[in-house]
């Protein structure tokens, strides 16, 4: 008759090896995906670094953010250098759809249409919508934080948003026709990265919506809070 002992530790020892496996298992899955948090969150701090370091996308905050900035402008004939100091007006104007231009002018020509101060503050916009459209690829690819980056980046959402949040009304300073001359110019030349970027925190409308419909007043938001 065999040891029924010697048999109860035959069975138990691959069941116990197995327990020690799937354990050590979970916990080097958990210090993975800690690891892989951490690199994340690196990585989204180091994209606002980098935000703010690009030069014209750094110049783009500002003039979101103060609303007269001086900005150099190159002559297309002369090569000559002048600054030139943008407002809400000139900003809002400058970000004009081409073919609203292309009817009140009966010109196709982009020169023709913007002249090189309005061209430079295109540019400019260009710059900082194509880096957000960075950003948000990178979210999806699970590169960078999602929650990390829209903590860092909080406070542009706030101040940029399509369809502000009723916490968002104070950040009034960047006004409804300067917003709503940027949000018709990211839908009109489909920056769909930087719609779905502020979609992923709530201060976006459908993809597929006009710009006519999809931009929101901050008094609009204002009510909801009230």
């Amino acid at each position: 008759m065999p040891d029924t002992g010697l048999g109860i530790l035959l069975t138990l020892v691959p069941a116990v090896a197995l327990g020690f496996s799937l354990y050590q298992y979970r916990i080097n899955s958990l210090s993975a995906e800690r690891e892989r948090m951490r690199e994340r969150a690196i990585k989204a701090a180091d994209e606002m670094a980098t935000l703010r370091s690009d030069g014209d996308v750094a110049l783009a905050l500002k003039l979101l953010d103060y609303g007269d900035v001086a900005i150099e402008v190159i002559d297309r004939y002369s090569g000559g250098r002048t600054q030139v100091n943008v407002n809400r007006q000139q900003f809002a104007q400058a970000l004009d759809y081409h073919g609203k231009r292309e009817k009140a002018l009966h010109t196709q020509s982009t020169e023709d249409k913007f002249g090189p101060f309005e061209i430079r503050i295109r540019d400019i916009v260009d710059a900082l919508l194509v880096y957000l459209e960075r950003v948000d690829a990178l979210i999806a690819a699970g590169v960078i934080d999602r929650a990390e980056f829209g903590d860092l980046f909080s406070y542009w959402l706030k101040l940029m948003a399509e369809q502000p949040l009723p916490d968002d009304s104070k950040l009034d300073h960047f006004d409804d026709a300067s917003r709503a001359a940027l949000w018709n110019y990211v839908r009109k030349y489909e920056f769909v990265g930087v719609v779905r970027l502020f979609r992923r925190y709530g201060r976006a409308a459908n993809m597929d919506a006009t710009s006519e419909v999809a931009f929101k007043p901050r008094a609009a938001a204002l009510l909801l809070k009230s």
